[in-house]
């Protein structure tokens, strides 16, 4: 949430002094709790372990190729007009924001698709051929 406010005053006033110093202390704050460190924990309680790597390295390389790709634009936006990304910035802060705080917890937690199935009989358990014990 810090992230989100510290992103508003220079998408909704244009870039400032006030607006600069606003962004630097709240985001500087904000990325402490979120980013990494919650990605991880959600990675965690979210996705079942023998998935966690894949999904985790899935993730991790869309995001490394999304920033490459915004690294050849943002530098044009920023000297023609820096106010559309900016404002793109805030918005996809927004959705973040809102994935986590309406839709994550609503996701069944890892330990729950783990679970092993119980399966309850009242036959006799059948004895293994001799070929599948050796």
């Amino acid at each position: 949430m810090l992230i989100l406010l510290g992103w508003a005053p220079i998408a909704l006033i244009g870039v400032s002094q006030t607006a600069v110093l606003a962004i630097a202390f709240l985001f500087g704050i904000g990325s402490q709790f979120a980013g990494e460190p919650l990605y991880k924990v959600w990675s965690q309680e979210l996705v079942p372990t023998l998935l966690r790597s894949t999904s985790q390295g899935l993730t991790m390389a869309v995001a490394r190729v999304v920033a490459a790709l915004l690294a050849i634009i943002a530098p044009t936006l920023l000297l023609t007009h820096p106010r559309p990304l900016f404002v793109a910035v805030f918005v996809l802060a927004a959705v973040a924001v809102a994935i986590g705080q309406f839709w994550v917890p609503r996701l069944p937690r890892a330990r729950d698709l783990e679970a092993p199935p119980l399966v309850v009989t009242d036959a006799p358990a059948e004895p293994m051929p001799d070929a599948q014990r050796s």
